[in-house]
């Protein structure tokens, strides 16, 4: 019999009050087990034994039969009958139940603690008729604190990464800051919840599983209810998922505590318990790390195949091609130079070096600088560099470079036609001599946004076909993309 206040042991008191915390007791708060506690009359000790459902005397008071001197059960010493374990003497109601008297921090704190150290006294304190919604309410906001507190440094250093690149470069042209940092923190709170979701659903899938291998291997005394409690109640031993690097091996704990609780709970042998609350956790790893291996051989197959490489340089070609598509909505006009692109945070180093076989930034010219630097300079400094790079394009450039990109939008708008050339992914001479094209391919970016893989042999004749296009338009016909470089950018008929 504990103080429900501060946990101090209670027997053998002739004062009603705890000596620990003195917070005020009574027996008639305590639940018994018939006959497991002797009430000692207070003036001459005469034992008496509880024999209703809750342990109590009936009735409770009453004229002592040794010393004639009436009393009532409040006032009687109470203390473990002889023989009896004094802590299986007492009924306690578990803490997380009884959190309307105990308070919701101490009850939570509380069952959390009996769960992670102690879960067969959990069980011994939980109800066989224990109601599922505060049990799924105690499972769900330890698994919230864990899943806040495990994310929290993640998201925080996602948005402060998304940030620095939309700063340097990698974000949205024209978008405010506030409203950039707002929509990333939506995308995260929603990553957030379908995680914590998941967990739940994981749980009672968990619980299903559970209670079926009990009935499978032997069958289980008690119904899922019993099964349900134990693997709540016990979510406390995941609160250790919250220490970086023990998480590593803290997810056990949980089925284990789990696996004891069931054992009281269903009255099963140990093992087959904790295998019960073992198998679904396991299944899981198992099946993620066999998926994992799965999609690794497959991505090992796909990129081997060249998909992977066709659907970056693809990716690429779109995400250039869609900058000046923006730009020219914006403006009526293309950008002079894409280095423009660059400066006004549409076209970013991401869009840029996509795969380790494109040109590094490193070894991209802008101005007195590489690009990798330029995109750490001041706006100002973004905007200078690549208005000069816009004044030293000559009046008649049809294509010009920036990196592995061969912008040929010069001189007409996507309005004009939707099958002209804007966009063409072609390896910089410069950085890579000798090498023309990328697995044997040129992708090329149209007016209309849509992205086609042209192969090395066609793609002079695609040419020819361009530029009869072109001529219908008077524009002036496209070079080979090789023979564009940073230094020398394509052009058309010197201007009348």
């Amino acid at each position: 019999m504990r103080c429900k206040t501060c946990d101090y042991q209670l027997w053998n008191l002739t004062a009603r009050t705890c000596p620990e915390c003195g917070d005020p007791f009574a027996p008639s708060q305590f639940e018994f087990r018939p006959n497991a506690v002797e009430f000692r009359c207070p003036h001459c000790a005469q034992p008496y034994y509880g024999t209703t459902a809750e342990g109590h005397l009936l009735p409770r008071s009453f004229e002592c039969v040794q010393c004639h001197v009436p009393t009532d059960m409040d006032e009687m010493v109470v203390l473990p009958a002889h023989g009896v374990d004094p802590e299986s003497a007492v009924v306690d109601q578990q803490p997380w139940i009884d959190r309307s008297r105990a308070g919701r921090r101490r009850g939570w704190w509380k069952t959390s603690t009996l769960g992670m150290f102690n879960p067969a006294q959990l069980a011994r304190r939980t109800p066989d008729d224990a109601g599922l919604g505060a049990a799924w309410k105690f499972t769900a906001l330890n698994l919230l604190i864990v899943v806040a507190l495990t994310y929290l440094m993640i998201v925080a250093f996602g948005i402060f990464g998304t940030l620095m690149v939309a700063a340097g470069g990698g974000g949205g042209g024209g978008m405010g800051g506030s409203s950039f940092l707002l929509i990333i923190a939506g995308v995260y709170a929603a990553m957030f919840a379908v995680l914590f979701l998941l967990q739940l659903l994981f749980i009672a899938v968990w619980i299903g599983l559970t209670h079926l291998f009990l009935r499978i291997t032997g069958g289980s005394p008690k119904p899922m209810r019993a099964t349900s409690l134990s693997i709540l109640y016990t979510s406390g031993a995941y609160l250790p998922n919250i220490i970086p690097c023990v998480n590593y091996i803290s997810w056990l704990w949980w089925p284990i505590t789990a696996g004891i609780m069931l054992k009281e709970m269903q009255g099963v042998a140990m093992w087959r318990a904790i295998t019960a609350t073992l198998f679904t956790p396991v299944l899981l790893v198992v099946g993620s790390v066999v998926g994992y291996i799965a999609f690794f051989a497959w991505m090992m197959s796909f990129a081997a195949g060249g998909n992977f490489n066709s659907t970056l340089h693809s990716a690429k070609a779109t995400l250039a091609s869609g900058a000046v598509i923006s730009y020219q909505s914006a403006t009526g006009a293309g950008p002079d130079h894409a280095l423009q692109l660059v400066a006004d945070g549409s076209l970013g180093l991401s869009s840029i070096g996509i795969g380790s076989f494109s040109t590094p930034p490193s070894a991209i010219p802008t101005g007195d600088t590489t690009l990798d630097q330029f995109v750490l300079l001041s706006p100002s400094e973004q905007e200078a560099i690549a208005q000069a790079a816009a004044d030293a394009l000559p009046e008649n450039v049809v294509a010009h470079r920036l990196g592995d990109l061969v912008f040929t939008h010069h001189g007409f708008t996507t309005k004009t036609d939707f099958n002209l050339w804007i966009v063409v992914i072609s390896p910089d001479p410069d950085a890579n001599p000798g090498q023309t094209t990328f697995d044997g391919s040129f992708w090329v970016a149209l007016a209309s946004g849509s992205v086609e893989e042209i192969l090395e042999s066609d793609f002079d004749a695609q040419l020819q076909a361009q530029n009869a296009l072109r001529a219908t338009h008077d524009l002036a016909p496209l070079p080979h993309p090789s023979d564009v470089t940073h230094d020398n950018p394509g052009t058309g008929p010197p201007a009348p």
